[in-house]
This record gives structure tokens, C-alpha cells and sequence, in this order.
């Protein structure tokens, strides 16, 4: 059997901090048992070994699998990957529908607030304007300060939504393979066949020779 595993980042920021879309943990668990990893049945080649989250990091698993040859266990790999990428493509768009829902929403606030701005402006503006008033000014620095905290907002969302904030889950690095066979382990298979003949040769000897005891009785 050969061996074959891949180190996969399943970080997938949906904001400028460091959110995933799906905790690193929670995916092992459901590969574990979506791939039979945690499953008793006997399953044909290749299986999945081993999911695991790398040591010393929070968005990294990695994926051993034991296969017959190098070509089906990455084969199996890139297929685990493939399911992984789309479920997660499918909650990023879902993710980047709702969040242009807000900017739509946000945009058109924006947009009413500036009007409304415009409009006292305007008032403030006209000369012996009866509808200059202390009640203006105030609004007028009401709504100004909504409109910024509006814009705020708005470009914070523009920099969640950039395609540098935004990543899908991905292969790090290539798929490593083992040259060398970690199943049957032919060294071990031969010192225990030595071992075992060895005790079996002894015991024969010593089974010979009590059933040589046994004849010289019967014959004395």
C-alpha cells in the first residue's frame, strides 16, 4: 500500500478580520465521517487514513490517505478538495448576495441622506429664508453625522467584498506521495517469520524427542 497526504488551508475570510467560513474542527469532523474515516466497514482502496488539523495553526488540515498505488490515493485527495472548495463557493456566494443586499441598502441611505443635507443647504443658503432655523442647523449636523457613519460602513463592506478578503479553501503546496510502499512491511514480515519458525523449530525438536521418550517406554 502506498501513502499520500496533502496539507489543505480551509480559510476562508468573509471579513478583514479573521473569520472563516467554516471552522477548521468543525470540517475535520464531517470529512471523518463523510470520507468513513470514523466508520468500523471494511472499505476498498483507497481510504482516507487520517484528517487532521496541522499543529501550530487554526485554518490548516491535512489528509493522509492509503491507496494500492500513488495515482488513486491523490486521485481520492482531489476528489475530498473538490467537495470542500464547492460547498464552500456555494456559502461565499451566498455570503456575497447578502452582503450587496446591505451595500444596495446602504448606497440608497447614502444617497437620501446627502439629499436631505443638500436640501437645508439650500434653505440656509436663501437669503430672509424663513425656514433658517436653530432646528436646521442641529438636523443638518444630525445628518451628517449618519452620512459618515454611513460611508463608513459602505467602505467597510467594499473591503470585506475585495478579492483579496475573500478566498476559498486551497491546496497549500503540492500532494506529497511515499516512494516507498509503508504496507506490507516486508522487514518486519521476514524477522517475524524467522522468529516464528525458529520457536516452531524448537518446539518440534523437543516434541520429537518427547515422542521418542514415549516409544522407548512402550518398548522397554
Amino acid at each position: 500500500n502506498t501513502n499520500t497526504n496533502t496539507n489543505t488551508n480551509t480559510n476562508t475570510n468573509t471579513n478583514t478580520n479573521t473569520n472563516t467560513i467554516e471552522n477548521s474542527s468543525s470540517l475535520v469532523k464531517k470529512l471523518e465521517i463523510t470520507t468513513g474515516v470514523v466508520s468500523k466497514k471494511k472499505q476498498e482502496y483507497p481510504i482516507v487514513d487520517k484528517i487532521s488539523v496541522v499543529k501550530g495553526t487554526s485554518d490548516l488540515i491535512e489528509i493522509t490517505v492509503q491507496g494500492l498505488d500513488n495515482s488513486s490515493c491523490v486521485s481520492k485527495i482531489e476528489t475530498i478538495i473538490d467537495g470542500v472548495k464547492k460547498t464552500h463557493k456555494s456559502k461565499i456566494d451566498e455570503f456575497l448576495s447578502i452582503t450587496n443586499e446591505k451595500l444596495k441598502a446602504l448606497t440608497s441611505q447614502k444617497e437620501l441622506l446627502q439629499q436631505e443635507i443638500q436640501e437645508i443647504k439650500d434653505a440656509i443658503g436663501m437669503k430672509n429664508s424663513k425656514h433658517v432655523t436653530l432646528a436646521s442647523l442641529i438636523l443638518m449636523k444630525d445628518l451628517n453625522s449618519q452620512l459618515s457613519q454611513t460611508l463608513e460602513k459602505i467602505n467597510n463592506i467594499k473591503i470585506t467584498v475585495s478579492q483579496n478578503s475573500i478566498k476559498n479553501t486551497e491546496l497549500i503546496g503540492e500532494i506529497g506521495v511515499s516512494e516507498y510502499p509503508i504496507k506490507p512491511k516486508k522487514k518486519l514480515i521476514v524477522i517475524v517469520a524467522f522468529v516464528t519458525g525458529l520457536i516452531l523449530s524448537i518446539f518440534l525438536v523437543f516434541f520429537l524427542e518427547f515422542i521418542s521418550g514415549v516409544k522407548g517406554q512402550e518398548e522397554i
